[in-house]
């Protein structure tokens, strides 16, 4: 959503709205204590990304991310619930 937002308001004509993206990003994620790498990135391909990015806007955050974070956590849940090993479990907890 940050690197939405930045491209919004700043474009990307420059290189200031490109760092100001992935700065806001992680300083985002400090406040949540959540820091990933990932997100950063994810923040810079919103400003640095092609027309058919910019055009998606705040669609950009649900369709390639949301569905692409939610993949990734089915896959995790089916490879280490379905193996044999015992102490292999995803989640190890929910709450």
């Amino acid at each position: 959503m940050v690197g939405v937002c930045v491209f919004q308001v700043l474009g990307a004509d420059s290189i200031a709205s490109y760092l100001l993206a992935v700065a806001l990003a992680i300083l985002a994620e400090q406040v949540m204590r959540k820091v990933h790498p990932p997100g950063g990135a994810t923040a810079l391909i919103a400003v640095i990304g092609e027309e058919s990015i910019h055009e998606l806007g705040f669609l950009f955050v649900l369709c390639p991310v949301l569905v692409g974070s939610v993949i990734m956590v089915l896959v995790a849940l089916l490879v280490n619930n379905l193996s044999g090993d015992s102490k292999r479990n995803y989640p190890t907890y929910w709450w």
